[in-house]
């Protein structure tokens, strides 16, 4: 269940409460939030508005899909911003991940 809320909204009409744009009404997030995903725990730093939160939601399915296919593998992780893949991967059982940002 959606207890609060980063909103990243780059639209100037939106209001901004606390520095952080969020839509009426929505909870905001604590500064240090632990999100969790397919069994998984990541500790989310809330950016200060404008920049991206650090778990891309949009990735959300390519995560899931390296949980269930690393096993054994060897993966590299090109484009790593937040390590989110490697740690899916790690976690489902890939022998080694390589990380580059």
């Amino acid at each position: 269940p959606l207890r609060a809320v980063h909103w990243n909204a780059r639209q100037k009409r939106q209001r901004s409460r606390e520095g952080v744009l969020v839509p009426p009404g929505a909870p905001l997030l604590a500064a240090e939030h632990v999100g969790s995903e397919i069994g998984l725990k990541y500790r989310i730093d809330v950016p200060p508005p404008g920049r991206d939160p650090n778990l891309y939601l949009d990735f959300r399915a390519a995560r899931r899909w390296l949980a269930a296919n690393s096993e054994g593998r060897d993966v590299l992780n090109a484009f790593a911003f937040t390590c989110g893949a490697g740690v899916a991967a790690l976690a489902g059982g890939a022998r080694h991940v390589t990380t580059l940002d």
